[in-house]
C-alpha cells in the first residue's frame, strides 16, 4: 500500500470524530463538511501528524478540526462562496 493510501486510511480513521466536533461548534452542516474537508486537507499535508502515536493524532485532530469551524465563523457565507468559486 502506497504511503498516500496509508495517510488515507489514518485520516478515515478520525473524519468522523472532527465531523462531530465541527458539527457541535456550527450547528450547520454546510459549514460543518466545508471545515471538515478543510481540516482534512491541513492534516493530510502535515507529515508530523502521520509520525506521532494514536493519542496524539486525537488530540491534534480535534484541534484542527475545531480550528477550521472557528474559521468558518469568521467568513461571512463561506459556504456560498465557496460553491461559486468552484463553478466555472
Amino acid at each position: 500500500m502506497s504511503f498516500a493510501m496509508q495517510k488515507i486510511d489514518i485520516l478515515r480513521r478520525y473524519e468522523r470524530l472532527g465531523y462531530q466536533i465541527a458539527y457541535y461548534l456550527l450547528e450547520n452542516e454546510e459549514l460543518s463538511i466545508c471545515a471538515s474537508k478543510k481540516a482534512l486537507i491541513e492534516l493530510y499535508v502535515n507529515h508530523e501528524f502521520f509520525e506521532q502515536e494514536i493519542a496524539a493524532q486525537k488530540q491534534i485532530v480535534k484541534r484542527v478540526f475545531a480550528l477550521q469551524a472557528l474559521k468558518q465563523l469568521e467568513i461571512p457565507h463561506s459556504v456560498e462562496n465557496e460553491k461559486r468559486s468552484v463553478n466555472f
